[in-house]
């Protein structure tokens, strides 16, 4: 170490920026140390040194070492190296441009970039252009060549190469034959290099039972490893294993702070998730209760809308912080201006009319759906109408004058919920003939709920008379249209499933 410091202060460029990356990774024995690090790059950089120069570019890109955040300045230092034929300095150029880093974003300049960094050896560069190439992002989408980009970096030991051909194998595709052994092999292999997303990739195999028996124990000690490693995709697919239930107990604390770690990194679908959760009201863990408002906040400032539902619902619940209602309610109004519109908002209302988790507020539910209704949500009339039903007067008079009104102009979910109030007298005169009618009609114009809800009455003989037939033929009319209820309503003997194994079912509602 100290002939390496007498070399570097005698003018030796190698020697400083050797000292300088020893600083900067706390390697042989050095303390990390970014200013100093950054001190013997610029050292070296002034006496030409050009990784030097390229290390000075990554340090003020990131802000590091004391140095302000600067992309222009880094992308001009990278350009500096580059012109020296400097690899590292062209794979960060096309990065930025990538990015759109302190350079308009352009994927095809990116490529550019990339594939002259590559020719210049550099394999990170070549694996970064295998991924434009098979997303088809900047050049023409080409698996086959995406394959052989991939095999290069996967000879060079290029974990991100090993992980993304074994996906290749995986599913066959790049002009590869599906081979789940040697895709598990690349994923353990680049799982061992550190590579997070193959540890994910093994979470999945164990999952489905790709190529090896299934086996829920080794797919979540792999989804916790990738979570760990900071892994997006099974931060968010932990989320939604957690919320479910589908692999473990639910879960909805862990399931918040997976969707915590996935919305840290911008992830919208994970936003969402916090907002599932937040809406159940489950106790938290305390670090993750304590930092939501300030991730909520931040990535709303930049632009993340699925974050204002979550932030607004902690402000209510006094999550982080002592409850400011008028402020959660200010963001509640703002959510239903934005597009496209949260499909949380309406239950979001239901629970301020109810009283469900949060004080009773009717005025405020209907102002919320109001200012959906006016701001365009698809089925917000609908579900004001349906909050009008809740009242009485004038104000339910105007619910179902909003749905027959909209069933007229041919809204299925409308006729629909028109028919209910026909089936239980509700708001309307009891007509099981005037509701039977409308459930068809709903049913004709594609709605699912309808054709389950056809289902029910001629199996259980409501209004009709009881018709097996039917209502199987209504069964699996609804399931093919997606309504997740009529899933085994008709048994594999062709048979009809008790109508006492669905769970609370009350046929006159």
């Amino acid at each position: 170490m100290e002939h390496l410091e007498v070399a570097a202060n005698r003018g030796d460029a190698d020697s400083a920026r050797e000292l300088g990356d020893r600083f900067f990774h706390g390697r042989e024995g050095l303390a990390k140390d970014e200013v100093k690090a950054v001190r013997w790059y610029r050292k070296a950089a002034d006496q030409g040194h050009v990784m030097a120069i390229a290390d000075l570019g990554y340090c003020t890109l990131n802000g590091l070492g004391g140095l302000d955040k600067d992309e222009s300045k880094a992308l001009a230092l990278f350009q500096v190296a580059d012109a020296r034929g400097n690899a590292y300095a062209a794979r960060m150029i096309g990065w930025m441009c990538e990015w759109g880093k302190g350079t308009p974003k352009d994927d095809g300049r990116a490529a550019e970039w990339y594939r002259r960094a590559a020719d210049l050896d550099d394999e990170e560069a070549l694996v970064s252009l295998a991924w434009l190439t098979e997303c088809g992002r900047g050049v023409p989408k080409d698996d086959q060549a995406a394959a052989r980009m991939y095999a290069v970096g996967v000879s060079k030991g290029n974990a991100i190469a090993l992980n993304n051909l074994g996906w290749f194998y995986l599913t066959g595709r790049g002009g590869l034959p599906k081979d789940y052994n040697l895709a598990r092999h690349m994923f353990e292999v680049a799982a061992v290099k550190g590579n997070a997303r193959a540890d994910g990739n093994l979470g999945y195999l164990y999952e489905q039972g790709l190529g090896v028996p299934r086996d829920v124990v080794a797919a979540m000690s792999h989804f916790r490893d990738a979570v760990k490693g900071g892994d997006l995709l099974a931060q968010q697919h932990l989320g939604y294993v957690y919320e479910s239930g589908q692999l473990v107990p639910r879960d909805p604390a862990q399931a918040f702070h997976c969707f915590s770690l996935a919305a840290a990194q911008g992830d919208r679908p994970s936003f969402q998730g916090l907002t599932r959760i937040l809406l159940g009201r489950p106790a938290l863990d305390p670090e993750d209760a304590a930092s939501l408002l300030a991730l909520c906040r931040n990535h709303l400032e930049q632009g993340l809308t699925e974050a204002r539902l979550p932030l607004a619902l902690a402000l209510l619940l006094g999550i982080g912080a002592p409850a400011q209602p008028e402020e959660a309610k200010r963001h509640f109004l703002e959510a239903t201006h934005e597009q496209p519109p949260s499909p949380y908002l309406p239950v979001i209302a239901k629970q301020f009319q109810f009283g469900l988790g949060t004080p009773r507020d009717p005025g405020f539910a209907r102002s919320l759906l109001e200012s959906m209704v006016e701001h365009g949500a698809p089925g917000a009339r609908v579900d004001l109408a349906k909050s009008l039903l809740d009242e009485s007067g004038e104000l339910q008079a105007k619910g179902v004058s909003i749905l027959r009104e909209l069933s007229r102009a041919g809204d299925a979910k409308a006729t629909f919920e028109l028919g209910l109030l026909h089936q239980n007298g509700r708001a309307v005169p009891m007509s099981t003939t005037k509701a039977l009618a409308l459930f068809s009609q709903a049913a004709e114009g594609g709605l699912a709920e309808a054709m389950f809800h056809l289902g029910l009455l001629h199996q259980a003989g409501i209004g009709v008379k009881k018709d097996p037939t039917k209502a199987k033929g209504w069964y699996l009319k609804a399931e093919t249209a997606g309504w997740p209820l009529a899933k085994g309503r008709v048994l594999p003997d062709g048979k009809l499933a008790p109508l006492t194994a669905l769970p609370g079912f009350h046929p006159a509602k």
